[in-house]
């Protein structure tokens, strides 16, 4: 048996590939459980307690998350390392405060990679300082222009019209030539067209996706909300319908003031899923 620092054998960074080979195909659930059994059988393989944060974030489980790479920390993992997820599990959450801190201890360590000045650069942007932040993160993209995390934060930063239309339509091209799986662009692809509002574009993106991998629970649940147009146009005929009798159908006051009720709450409703919705691409 091979034995490596910490006691800890060659085994276990033959079971590690294992959590990362599910990691990469967004098989988060299953990531995490061979996870959990290494850190079972190897309880300081911090490796395994970084992984398992990856997976927890994923999940929405920030808090999980964020303790679990707090004890990678702690048994010896890389701080730079550590200090950069935990940069993105606070920013997540809406932390900024300890994002700064994550950042400036980062800062203290010397250069700054882009990506990492990327991710900050997006922080500045969720707090209101969109300019500041754009800036930041344009300048990233300047010195790492195929980094796919940096195309990332320029869609999820970039205006849903003018200059930045045809913009984003050019980083489909550059995602293209990253390096990345044909089911990644595929995915890129579709948030382009969903962030642009091209809802049909972005849907045949996704179900491309769920071609090449049909356990793919990302690129389903974007394929369900490209949906939803269908959706609201249905409920909206329904919503209108029961309007109208309430109007003309009853001469009480009470029933008038239904009618305007439900025309007020339908179009609230969709206004706050065309947010979410469009926030999540």
């Amino acid at each position: 048996m091979i034995t490596l620092g910490n006691g800890i054998n060659l085994e276990a960074y033959e079971i590690r590939k294992q959590v990362q080979h599910f990691i990469d195909l967004r098989r988060y659930e299953k990531a995490k459980a061979i996870a959990s059994d290494l850190i079972s059988k190897y309880p300081d393989f911090a490796f395994a307690y970084y992984d398992m944060a990856l997976c927890e974030y994923y999940l929405g489980r920030i808090d999980n998350a964020i303790e679990l790479c707090q004890k990678s920390l702690e048994l010896g993992m890389a701080p730079l390392t550590v200090y950069t997820a935990m940069m993105l599990y606070h920013n997540h959450k809406g932390d900024y405060k300890s994002v700064e801190f994550y950042y400036n201890n980062i800062n203290k360590m010397g250069a700054i990679k882009a990506d990492v000045r990327t991710m900050y650069g997006y922080s500045l942007w969720k707090r209101g300082r969109k300019k500041e932040g754009r800036n930041m993160i344009e300048e990233a993209f300047s010195e790492d222009s195929t980094n796919p995390a940096i195309l990332y934060y320029i869609l999820c930063t970039a205006k849903r019209g003018g200059k930045d239309k045809k913009r984003l339509r050019e980083l489909i091209n550059i995602y293209m030539n990253t390096g990345a799986s044909e089911k990644d662009i595929l995915m890129f692809a579709g948030r382009v067209e969903a962030h642009l509002g091209n809802w049909r574009e972005a849907k045949k993106n996704f179900e491309k996706v769920l071609s090449i991998d049909p356990a793919d629970l990302k690129a389903d649940a974007f394929l369900a909300w490209t949906d939803m147009n269908k959706h609201l146009v249905k409920f909206g005929v329904y919503m209108f319908l029961a309007a109208a009798i309430a109007f003309f159908g009853y001469e009480e006051k009470i029933f008038k003031f239904l009618s305007v009720f439900l025309i007020f709450l339908y179009f609230m409703i969709v206004i706050i899923i065309c947010k979410y919705r469009r926030d999540m691409f």
